[in-house]
């Protein structure tokens, strides 16, 4: 909460705020707390002044403005597995190949 891209996001301007996360930091309250502070919805109480409400509103926050996109109603995404043989130029061979040797990966199978 105390980086220079923190204070930028907290900076931005606008109406509305949304964020879009694979998985948003809710480890404990601490990072509970900084979320609410980069959405501006200011700052939670700490755990030690008083831990159940804390807890309470953390949960309150995370209840009223994170989602979890899941839906009975969406169908799973079918996955289809496509094999493509690729064929090099002798250039791209070269390249891909040097491009493991800086790996350290061995590219000898063909």
């Amino acid at each position: 909460g105390n980086t220079v891209q923190f204070q930028s996001l907290r900076n931005l301007c606008g109406t509305c705020r949304w964020g879009l996360t694979g998985t948003p930091p809710t480890r404990d309250l601490v990072q509970i707390s900084t979320l609410a502070q980069l959405f501006q919805i200011g700052k939670l109480p700490h755990q030690f002044d008083d831990e159940e409400l804390a807890v309470g509103m953390a949960q309150e926050f995370l209840d009223h403005f994170a989602r979890q996109n899941t839906s009975g109603e969406v169908l799973p995404v079918r996955l289809r597995e496509h094999i493509v043989d690729v064929h090099h130029t002798p250039e791209e061979r070269v390249i891909y190949l040097q491009a493991l040797h800086d790996l350290g990966i061995d590219g000898g199978g063909g």
